[in-house]
């Protein structure tokens, strides 16, 4: 079964609602998880409220998407009983969405190490092969769990 935002605007297929991560994701979700391949996919249907004055998607929203899916992509690379936590986050916008579009964060794992972990991602509108939206890069820091 599709999940769905709403039934006029369907999940594509492959997508998994995740549980938010606390109130604020509760706020700005639902967002959506897949795997293509190695790595890891976050989704959202850009919904009215994700919008800023211009009826755009608001940068701030499209920085949560990015931080989210850094995040997860970071955790499961960290070695087993340890955490990974945002050291650095750089992006470049490039262009805009609006209500109704789907979203897609893909994360790639550039480097895992014993301390640090590098990740790229890639925001695109309508899919894997569509429009850019935003590229960026993460640093995380890895640590011990208390």
């Amino acid at each position: 079964m599709r999940a769905m935002v709403d039934a006029s605007f369907p999940v594509p297929d492959g997508f998994t609602e995740m549980r938010p991560y606390g109130g604020f994701h509760k706020l700005t979700g639902p967002m959506f998880m897949a795997r293509r391949g190695d790595n890891i996919v976050i989704g959202l249907r850009v919904e009215d409220r994700h919008g800023n004055a211009i009826a755009t998607l608001h940068g701030g929203m499209l920085m949560t998407l990015v931080d989210t899916a850094l995040t997860l992509a970071a955790g499961r690379a960290a070695p087993k009983g340890q955490f990974a936590i945002t050291q650095g986050i750089s992006a470049d916008f490039l262009s805009a969405a609006r209500a109704g579009d789907w979203i897609e964060a893909e994360v790639e794992v550039l480097k895992a190490g014993r301390s640090t972990i590098t990740l790229d991602c890639r925001v695109r509108k309508d899919g894997m092969d569509g429009k850019l939206l935003m590229r960026a890069n993460g640093t995380f820091h890895v640590v011990a769990a208390k």
